[in-house]
């Protein structure tokens, strides 16, 4: 599942700051990547709605597409209070 929710990351954080041209320098993107790591630790799903744009889909394992920013910060916080709060990012 690890393996699984990486990916989910890859897709949902990196490439939504990428695909819009916005940012592609490697150390701002590690930097993106370890802030929204820190949020999720923190437990503050309000920080990491901030990392999704309005247009952004995210799609969890096991769990219906999430579209809306609402929606996507109801899932984390839900991951949080079930006791996920440490994530790895990797690009690849």
């Amino acid at each position: 599942m690890t393996k699984l929710m990486t990916m989910l990351l890859i897709f949902t954080v990196t490439l939504s700051a990428t695909a819009a041209g916005e940012i592609t320098d490697p150390a701002k993107i590690d930097s993106i990547n370890s802030s929204w790591s820190r949020a999720l630790g923190q437990g503050s799903s309000a920080d990491l709605g901030k990392f999704y744009t309005a247009d952004a889909v995210v799609l969890p394992p096991s769990s219906e597409i999430l579209a809306t920013q609402d929606a996507i910060k109801d899932y984390w916080e839900g991951l949080h209070k079930i006791g996920v709060n440490k994530y790895s990012v990797y690009d690849v």
